[in-house]
């Protein structure tokens, strides 16, 4: 049994599994599996997305796949995981780190930041999957209501498959 998940980018593809597994593992009884699709960045995300969920809900994995989801960072979330120089530059708005996204989605406030404040890009690749890391699942569960339900759907879903078995 496994979830799959549609990601957007390298930093998602490699960093969401492990995370998710941290908050979703110690609630189960055998840990549950999690696979990434990884578009190249927003737009193939949105043009390929419906094709690539048909072929995975209809494929022969089906009966073993329990859930598609496309997800975004929650590194806001924890502050303290950041460089010192960072941190104390946040805008008072990552207090609900979900709602820092249309105007400057959380890549590009990171990216402002760390250029402005410790002089170099935020890579993706790189930064954000330490973040990830380092990122409490319970801390992002709590101040990030879309994650929450995500996170308690997926539970959900993987105890109610086992139950069925």
């Amino acid at each position: 049994m496994k979830f799959v998940l549609f990601v957007e980018g390298h930093t998602e593809d490699k960093a969401l599994p492990v995370f998710l597994k941290r908050w979703l593992d110690p609630k189960l009884e055998a840990p549950v599996g999690i696979q990434t699709v990884r578009f190249d960045g927003w737009s193939e995300l949105f043009r390929d997305v419906a094709q690539k969920a048909k072929m995975h809900l209809n494929g022969p994995s089906k009966d073993k796949i329990i859930a598609v989801h496309e997800v975004e960072a929650w590194l806001l979330s924890q502050t303290d995981i950041f460089p010192p120089n960072i941190r104390k530059a946040f805008p008072g708005k990552v207090a609900k780190p979900e709602t820092v996204n249309f105007n400057e989605p959380p890549a590009k406030l990171l990216d402002r930041l760390y250029k402005q404040y410790i002089k170099r890009n935020y890579k993706k690749t790189v930064n954000g999957r330490d973040l990830f890391s380092q990122l409490d699942p319970a801390i992002a569960y709590e101040k990030c209501p879309h994650l929450r339900e995500m996170l308690d759907k997926m539970l959900d879903l993987a105890t109610d498959t086992r139950r069925k078995r």
